[in-house]
């Protein structure tokens, strides 16, 4: 039992000697702490967010005041696909870039040779059948509209020429009318911008000799996107 006591009583007195001998705990540097985020109160964060100047809100784009400025135009008309097409190329030789744009909206007088409605189609492939005796090929049965049944022997854009036609009908044994209808007026315009400063009359002269008729017409320009 008196060992036993003593045996406690020494491992009491190790103890206290290893305890006491240890190094105190290192303070923690700002550097051993990075990456650990701090530990930021509710009521702290609202009153930083509310003392924090607003941010700055992106400029607007200005446009330098010295831009040219430029007008749109459209030139033309162009009877053709490939003349436009040629005039194109010479105005892009100068610097002016265009588009090709057709214009259907007008209209212009034409005038229709034809047979006049017969009663009955069967009397209509009859009168077909003694155009073709007499070698005729340019015509078509109207299949539909006021002139059902009749028998068109062409349209023309020149009075001149539709008469002439009607004539030879005339002298082959056929009795035809002439009607004056309207027809599609296709124009083609090249439409392009330019500087203002740059005159068209001047961009246009050399191309009034190989292009007569030419003009060019100021029109609005297309809103910026």
């Amino acid at each position: 039992m008196r060992w036993t006591i003593y045996l406690v009583v020494l491992a009491n007195i190790v103890w206290f000697a290893w305890h006491y001998r240890q190094p105190p705990a290192a303070p923690v540097s700002a550097e051993s702490t990075e990456g650990v985020a701090n530990l930021v109160l509710l009521s702290e964060r609202q009153a930083a967010a509310a003392t924090r100047p607003p941010a700055a809100e992106p400029a607007s784009r200005v446009v330098p005041s010295d831009a040219p400025a430029s007008a749109c135009y459209t030139v033309g008309p162009f009877e053709a696909r490939r003349v436009a097409l040629g005039a194109q190329e010479r105005l892009s030789s100068g610097g002016l870039e265009t588009s090709l744009r057709v214009d259907d909206s007008a209209q212009r007088d034409g005038y229709w040779v034809l047979l006049p409605p017969f009663p009955t189609r069967a009397e209509a492939m009859r009168a077909i059948d003694g155009l073709k005796q007499k070698s005729v090929s340019d015509y078509f049965l109207v299949a539909a509209g006021e002139s059902k049944n009749g028998v068109s022997l062409g349209v023309f854009s020149e009075r001149a020429r539709a008469e002439r036609r009607r004539r030879e009908m005339r002298q082959l044994g056929f009795a035809p009318a002439l009607e004056k209808v309207q027809l599609p007026d296709r124009k083609i315009w090249l439409d392009g911008t330019a500087p203002q400063d740059r005159s068209m009359q001047d961009v246009l002269m050399p191309l009034r000799t190989d292009y007569p008729g030419l003009r060019h017409e100021s029109v609005p320009c297309p809103p910026v996107e």
